[in-house]
């Protein structure tokens, strides 16, 4: 599963590469955006206009009773995404895209962990649609992806 992402360019890129207002403070580049924390995202408002916000990686469901639930549902798999309580409502309702500049992957050698950073050769960041219930959003990752074949469980790039 993706528990880390790079987020290098300013709000002001991003803004430029998704015709999107800007509507938070810019955070500056993460090297490192983990599960929890806030990250550029890009939102369609109620006018139509797109805006990019920062929103918390981790999907809080309006049912839970804290936000410390967000820590544990960060991913969601595609496959059974549409009928989970948890992720239901912001598949139907409320996508976003969450860009990313790249990604990390792991492979295992028995016990040693090995990083693999992911990113596309032509620079552009990753285009990523994701769930969203503000303040929060959630990856969706599937089983098999030709693109990738580091690890089992795969991206939606």
């Amino acid at each position: 599963m993706c528990g880390r992402f790079v987020q290098e360019r300013s709000l002001t890129e991003v803004s430029e590469l998704f015709d999107a207002e800007i509507a938070a403070e810019d955070p500056g580049p993460r090297y490192n955006v983990a599960p929890t924390d806030p990250a550029a995202v890009v939102v369609e408002r109620p006018d139509g206009r797109r805006a990019v916000t920062l929103f918390g990686w981790g999907l809080v469901p309006p049912w839970a009773d804290s936000p410390a639930v967000a820590a544990r549902h960060i991913n969601a798999r595609s496959e059974t995404a549409a009928v989970s309580p948890a992720f239901r409502d912001a598949l139907q309702r409320r996508r976003c895209i969450v860009p990313a500049d790249g990604f990390f992957e792991w492979t295992h050698e028995g016990r040693v962990r090995q990083p693999h950073f992911i990113r596309r050769q032509d620079g552009l960041p990753f285009a990523r649609c994701e769930a969203l219930l503000p303040p929060s959003f959630l990856v969706f990752i599937f089983s098999e992806n030709s693109l990738l074949s580091i690890d089992r469980q795969k991206k939606a790039i």
